[in-house]
């Protein structure tokens, strides 16, 4: 009997031994638990220490980008103040005297354009509408390229010697330097315009100057039946060629005899050309540039409307606002064109058909 309590109660000395030992392993167990979150939270401190030095080159980098806008700002706005000295200037007195109310029509337009500008670029101090800096910058550029353009084609203008291209015939000569050769003086504006552009899109601006996909879908026209962009650029293609077949078979044999068809080739340079230009400033240029500030629906009007009001009519006011409407128009649909391929290829064919057709028509 003693034998038998005495194991009782050595087993029962072995339980609450094995009761006491085993609270002491959770304890290490959890020891051990809290250590390893306390190392968790040592690292996670150190890589919240790292963040504020990743904040840190982030606003360092704005302040760099800040910086440079504001040199190319400052840069803009120096180089208009001294177009604006120019324009009146003692150069007009270097022009010739037949040049003398070309200038006054002319250079006053651009001189007073500059001045609107840049008054509209002190309200840019605004934090609100300091968005609008670089707009009004690539307008600025854009205008006095304009100018230098101007300046050369009064001084000395672009031709071409009738006697060495009498092959050609005098109308023919006559289009070709009317049509074509002063307008690549344009390549002045354009290239400066886009050097500006290309600063400013370096930051990651999504740009249109670009060929885009002409295959890509048209939506807006009628979003129940869509239709691929090149479509209707052959339905417009085949269009505009029985046009201007049935104006070049009545041109050819009218009785003035004062049509050529050699009188094609400045019409379609002049034509590819102005197109281009058009096209790279308007919705290559400035509709990247508003859609990066304003939804995509108010940057297509708002290069419209510039479209619209660049086609100036000195003769009457009353012209002026009419044929700003249709250009307009046509604007805002070379701009949703442009939206929906992703750039200008799909917008410039269409402009040169209808430029083609117009131009050929008032020869």
């Amino acid at each position: 009997m003693d034998n038998k309590s005495n194991n009782k109660s050595d087993k029962a000395d072995k339980e609450i031994n094995q009761n006491k030992i085993t609270p002491l392993t959770d304890e290490k167990e959890d020891t051990g638990d809290s250590l390893q979150k306390e190392e968790e939270s040592l690292q996670d401190r150190e890589s919240d220490a790292e963040e504020p030095g990743q904040e840190g080159i982030l606003s360092v980098n704005i302040f760099h980008s800040v910086l440079e806008d504001k040199k190319i700002s400052i840069s803009v706005t120096i180089l208009a103040l001294l177009f604006l000295g120019l324009l009146k200037s003692s150069f007009v007195t270097t022009l010739p005297e037949n040049q003398m109310n070309l200038y006054l029509s002319t250079f006053s337009g651009y001189f007073s354009f500059l001045l609107l500008i840049l008054l509209l670029k002190v309200f840019t101090f605004h934090p609100r509408l300091n968005k609008y800096s670089p707009v009004l910058n690539i307008i600025m550029v854009m205008t006095m390229g304009y100018v230098l353009s101007e300046i050369i084609y009064r001084i000395h203008p672009i031709r071409i010697d009738n006697e060495k291209f009498l092959f050609l015939g005098e109308r023919e000569i006559f289009h070709l330097n009317n049509y074509f050769l002063n307008r690549l003086l344009h390549i002045i504006p354009l290239s400066l315009s886009l050097g500006v552009f290309y600063l400013y899109s370096r930051k990651g601006l999504k740009s249109f100057v670009k060929w885009g996909n002409i295959n890509a879908d048209c939506r807006f026209l009628n979003p129940r039946d869509v239709t691929p962009w090149s479509r209707i650029i052959l339905k417009v293609f085949v269009l505009i060629f029985v046009v201007l077949v049935i104006l070049l078979t009545l041109k050819s044999q009218s009785s003035t005899g004062g049509f050529s068809w050699l009188m094609l080739i400045p019409v379609i340079l002049y034509g590819g050309w102005n197109c281009l230009v058009e096209e790279a400033l308007f919705r290559g240029i400035f509709l990247s540039m508003f859609a990066n500030i304003q939804s995509m629906a108010t940057a297509v009007f708002v290069q419209a409307l510039l479209f619209g009001l660049i086609h100036y009519d000195p003769t009457s006011i009353i012209i002026y606002a009419i044929k700003v409407i249709p250009y307009t128009i046509l604007g805002w649909f070379f701009g949703k064109a442009t939206e929906e391929t992703g750039g200008i290829g799909a917008s410039f064919i269409i402009h040169f058909l209808i430029v083609l057709a117009i131009e050929i028509r008032l020869m």
